[in-house]
């Protein structure tokens, strides 16, 4: 849920969209 929240903001902040799915598939092979 974390990750989502951090993608709206990035977006909120920078106007761009967050590689969301790319994050997750680093976030998974490190936790």
């Amino acid at each position: 849920m974390m990750l989502y929240q951090g993608a709206e903001s990035f977006k909120l902040w920078t106007g761009k969209e967050m590689p969301v799915e790319h994050i997750k598939d680093i976030l998974n092979l490190e936790f």
